[in-house]
């Protein structure tokens, strides 16, 4: 299936292996959703949204695949229509806090950084708000507010439950990009790669880490990985 496919960095077969899964096994989609825009990994950022919305449309009721509509928006780069598409489904689901960080992290992407971390206030006082990608997601909000002893104080809170939970490398990478911090950044990448990281596949496309592609660790990066640059 899909998820082993990723596992194994066989990107365009776990592609291929979403959009099957998206035509035949709508319950496999609910459980993976977030395979649905996998073709961005191979930089075919249309057509991962173009994906995405035909599950839309196959599949109205679902909440989960409605939400990665402004994901794939997201790592296609259309920040703008990313936000519009999380806060139209916040609409119908006003408490979900998953839709409050997709929200987030597009404005913050927009320089909205006020409004981003106001939206994170939010998802964290919604049930389920206290996952751990939010937590790294307003950590690096605060650090790109110039709040850098708030954003170490939220890296705390990660490595703190790192000690008792799983807490993916990848977050502590998102973090440390909004400090700026690269050697950080980098550490955690690799560290995410070589626990093959379920995030890992959205590096090259990541915004989070665009000012880093032309880095030779970042090209190392995308070479162990089997992919390209976004």
């Amino acid at each position: 299936m899909t998820p082993h496919q990723d596992l194994e960095w066989d990107w365009a077969g776990a592609a291929r292996g979403a959009q099957d899964a998206a035509r035949l096994d709508p319950s496999v989609v609910e459980t993976y959703a977030c395979f649905l825009h996998g073709a961005e990994t191979t930089g075919h950022l249309d057509e991962a949204l173009e994906q995405v919305a035909t599950a839309h449309a196959c599949h109205p009721a679902s909440m989960v695949i409605r939400s990665e509509l402004g994901c794939a928006a997201y790592y296609a780069g259309k920040i703008g229509e990313a936000a519009r598409a999380g806060r139209a489904a916040l609409n119908d689901d006003p408490e979900n806090p998953l839709l409050l960080w997709g929200v987030a992290r597009a404005l913050a992407q927009a320089g909205e950084l006020e409004a981003a971390a106001a939206e994170l206030e939010k998802a964290q006082s919604k049930p389920g708000g206290d996952w751990t990608g939010i937590v790294a997601e307003f950590a690096y909000v605060r650090a790109r507010q110039n709040r850098a002893h708030d954003a170490r104080a939220l890296i705390g809170q990660l490595e703190a439950r790192a000690k008792s939970e799983y807490v993916d490398p990848y977050l502590f990478a998102i973090a440390h990009a909004g400090l700026g911090d690269a050697a950080e950044v980098f550490r955690q990448l690799d560290a995410a790669a070589t626990v093959k990281s379920t995030w890992i596949s959205s590096l090259p496309v990541d915004p989070k880490f665009a000012a880093w592609r032309g880095d030779p660790r970042f090209k190392r990066l995308l070479t162990m990985l089997k992919l390209s640059a976004g």
